[in-house]
This record gives structure tokens, C-alpha cells and sequence, in this order.
């Protein structure tokens, strides 16, 4: 399995192959980010103010030269009012195994009968954590790798599947539990 890393996180620095910022306000990195929460149709589990609850929603449209994007309605539905009331959020999701957050403001919303969207601002920060030094490409279903090993001591064989793969190492879920040095 032959990949760059650059394929799956478009703005590494191209000498060293890492995350340039943890925190960076880069317009055309902030777009790439968004286009590609869009591709995956990533959730984005929404906080609004005063509020307790968790809301999720996920990116519908991007419009680069306007600054903005929309998402879908927010889920549960009393959300709707609350971010019609306060007019912002902070979104925090998680994207190819890094941890993302942004606040942004909302521009305008449109609502019909079957569902509501929200046109938000572009945020001018977003926060990037990658939580390992190295990028973790996650391989799930229906795309699972089945790992067949043979325990030395035991000779047992050992089933499961491939987790996740990175340049360190690919993590291993076995059906059973292993102690496996």
C-alpha cells in the first residue's frame, strides 16, 4: 500500500511531511480543511451559548469567495432557535484522526418545510490536534484487512483485522484478547 501523506492532509509542510500549525488561520489551508470535512460529510458536534447539549450537523456547501459555508440543520431541533438567538457556535470534530475545532458566527439561514440550513463565516482560526506524532490512516468496514498471526509461545493462531495503519505501525483488534510484545 504505496500513499503520500500529502494526498490525505493537503497542507503539510513538504519538508518534514507534519502539520505546518496546531493553531493556524491560513485562509486557503482553513478551505482545503473544509473542503475535505465536506467530502467525508465529518459531524461537527455544535455548542451553542447557554446551552448544555451537544447539537450535531455537518458542512453542505462551501462558497470560497464569499468566506462562508453552510450546514445542514442542526440536530435536535430546539438548536435551531437557540443558534437563530445567539447567531454563533463552536464546532469541534474529528477529521483523519486529528481533532478539530472552530467558532464562527451565522450569516443567515433558510428554512423550508422539510429541513432548515445555516450560511455561517469562514473561521479565521481553526484549531488542528493531531493526538500522535504520526498520521493514522483508519481502515473500516467494508474495507476491514484480516490479520491471521501464530502466537510463538503457544502456536495459537491469533484472528482480527487492521485498525489503523501509520508510518510507525498498524494497530491490530483481535477478536480475543492477546498479550502480544
Amino acid at each position: 500500500m504505496a500513499f503520500s501523506l500529502k494526498q490525505f492532509i493537503p497542507f503539510l509542510n513538504p519538508d518534514t511531511d507534519q502539520i505546518s500549525d496546531i493553531n493556524f488561520s491560513n485562509a486557503q489551508k482553513i478551505l482545503e480543511l473544509f473542503q475535505v470535512l465536506k467530502q467525508e460529510r465529518s459531524v461537527l458536534k455544535i455548542i451553542l451559548p447557554e446551552s448544555k447539549k451537544i447539537y450535531t450537523s455537518n458542512i453542505l456547501a462551501i462558497d470560497e469567495k464569499g468566506k462562508q459555508f453552510t450546514i445542514d440543520e442542526i440536530l435536535p431541533q430546539d438548536g435551531h432557535k437557540l443558534l437563530q438567538q445567539y447567531g454563533r457556535f463552536i464546532a469541534h470534530t474529528q477529521v483523519r484522526g486529528a481533532k478539530l475545532s472552530f467558532d464562527t458566527y451565522l450569516i443567515g439561514s433558510e428554512k423550508s418545510k422539510q429541513f432548515s440550513s445555516y450560511i455561517c463565516h469562514l473561521p479565521e482560526t481553526v484549531s488542528y490536534i493531531q493526538r500522535r506524532s504520526e498520521f493514522r490512516i483508519p481502515i473500516n468496514a467494508p474495507h476491514f484487512v484480516q490479520v491471521t498471526a501464530t502466537h510463538e509461545q503457544s502456536n495459537q493462531v491469533l484472528r482480527g483485522h487492521a485498525y489503523d495503519v501509520s508510518i510507525n505501525g498498524i494497530c491490530i483488534v483481535f477478536k480475543t484478547p492477546h498479550v502480544i510484545k
